[in-house]
């Protein structure tokens, strides 16, 4: 199943209108590039400076200059995404037409909804009848400053149609939108994004013909943000490995490390996931789990927010010494992490306590 009838799939075009800017001329009047008075906005972008190469792309540069930095957010923010880069070049191509530009979508490895939502979807194995759905969501990208287009849909959990009960489907999730992500939360240049990625989960889970006791949500880091603001808005179960529940650390610690915030998008995580907690959930809500490791600087965030959650919510805290920042974390709790997705798609009780997961225990 390459098509969800309830959200459709489409092909985009590619336009043949580029513009070609320096980098000097776009930080000092970024909306008289993107919206020339006399001809319609570009649907590509390419902007030039000695700076620029393969080695150091535009989302590089901006974390070491405020000035571009504030330039590609204000862009960002009117609706281009960082595309590619070149020797003295860096490509930025409308989010409307990205399908034409995108290699993933270009040879169906994924697909695009026709609100804009990346997706793939997997058959469960050996021809099974679908029984369960797994929805996971994209995590961050290993490099940072990667400026491909394949940075919205990292693949993570690669086997975890192999690691569940038979029958299970897998729909993954790209995270289209922002610099580094939309965080699947609703961005300047696409309001209803939140709602469009709710849209697509339930078409799946109708066209399956599934309960929701027989679908989890999972994702590690910005995924597992992800998977808890929509296990929430449509009261679904959900296994989040060290989720970013609170951007602060990275914005003030780490230099706005994931360009959140103004302009791009309206609202900052923690004040979307408090809005969800405080809502009612439903009246018998749904289990969850919260992974994190003890040397993650954003643990304390993670285990906060577990407690806060108005459903049970089994908390597992890992040791392991690998782990030595955030990053870690997803490769080190893999193994429970599958166990509490397991749990939760066979009914198995996961308690709603925090206990500490001895990793080094169990190597010894």
């Amino acid at each position: 199943m390459g098509v969800f009838d309830d959200v459709g799939t489409v092909r985009q075009e590619a336009g043949s209108r580029t513009v070609t800017v320096d980098l000097t001329s776009l930080m000092a009047s970024p909306r008289s590039t993107l919206k020339p008075a006399t001809m319609a906005p570009p649907d590509r972008l390419r902007v030039t400076d000695e700076r620029l190469g393969a080695g150091t792309t535009l989302i590089a540069l901006a974390r070491q200059d405020l000035k571009v930095r504030a330039a590609l957010k204000a862009i960002t923010a009117e609706g281009y995404l960082v595309a590619g880069a070149g020797d003295g070049e860096g490509i930025l191509v409308r989010r409307d037409c990205v399908g034409s530009f995108w290699d993933q979508v270009r040879t169906g490895e994924c697909s695009l909804t026709r609100s804009g939502v990346a997706y793939s979807y997997q058959e469960p194995e050996w021809g099974v009848t679908p029984r369960y759905l797994v929805v996971v969501f994209s995590g961050m990208h290993s490099d940072w400053n990667h400026p491909g287009l394949d940075r919205y849909i990292f693949p993570q959990f690669r086997h975890i149609g192999s690691l569940t009960p038979p029958g299970t489907a897998v729909l993954r999730l790209g995270d289209l939108g922002g610099i580094s992500g939309s965080f699947f939360m609703d961005t300047a240049d696409a309001p209803s994004n939140c709602d469009d990625i709710s849209e697509l989960i339930v078409a799946a889970i109708r066209r399956l013909g599934l309960p929701p006791q027989r679908v989890c949500l999972i994702g590690p880091s910005k995924g597992a943000t992800g998977a808890a603001i929509h296990g929430l808005r449509l009261h679904l179960p959900f296994v989040a490995v060290d989720p970013i529940v609170d951007d602060t650390f990275y914005r003030e610690e780490r230099d706005d490390q994931h360009f959140t915030g103004a302009p791009i998008f309206p609202q900052r995580v923690e004040e979307v996931l408090a809005e969800l907690i405080d809502e009612p959930d439903s009246a018998s809500p749904p289990p969850s789990a919260v992974l994190t490791a003890r040397g993650s600087e954003i643990s304390s965030d993670a285990q906060a927010f577990a407690r806060d959650l108005r459903r049970p919510c089994a908390v597992y805290e890992s040791d392991d010494p690998r782990v030595a920042a955030h990053p870690d974390v997803a490769r080190a709790v893999l193994g429970p992490a599958i166990t509490a997705l397991n749990a939760l798609l066979l009914g198995i009780p996961v308690g709603s306590t925090i206990a500490p997961l001895s990793t080094s225990a169990r190597q010894s």
